[in-house]
């Protein structure tokens, strides 16, 4: 981190603030994800992507030239998601073409339907418990 921001669309999935008093917003400058390369690509770990998705992916590619997506493995904040940034989020992760997306916590129900539509068995529901081998 901190990940840049430029897919115009992602925002930080809510109103957080820096005070309890809900004065002084928090753009989530700290957001941070974990990628570990492997022989068929990168597998991406996510919090929350309050960054976005597509902007965290688009940066850790920047950073390794020649990569690709392999999986990404976390939240990605689109419970309270717009229909058109989950339409956005869904045609950019199309053009990235990860081979697998595990959707945990903060996804929300509705946009993981969505990207199990989208993507069918690539998108899992991750749980507690879950093993995942690469």
């Amino acid at each position: 981190g901190p990940i840049p921001r430029e897919a115009a669309f992602e925002d930080t999935g809510g109103p957080f603030y820096l005070d309890p008093g809900g004065r002084r917003a928090d753009a989530m400058d700290d957001d941070l994800a974990l990628w570990i390369q492997t022989d068929r690509g990168l597998v991406v770990c996510v919090g929350c992507s309050h960054a976005g998705v597509v902007n965290t992916l688009n940066y850790i590619l920047r950073l390794n030239p020649g990569s690709k997506i392999r999986a990404v493995v976390g939240g990605m904040h689109l419970l309270n998601a717009s229909e058109d940034r989950l339409e956005r989020t869904i045609a950019a992760l199309r053009v990235l073409e990860p081979e697998l997306l595990v959707l945990c916590h903060c996804t929300g129900e509705g946009p993981v339907e969505s990207m199990q539509a989208a993507f069918g068995d690539r998108a899992l529901w991750g749980h507690s418990g879950l093993s995942l081998q690469f």
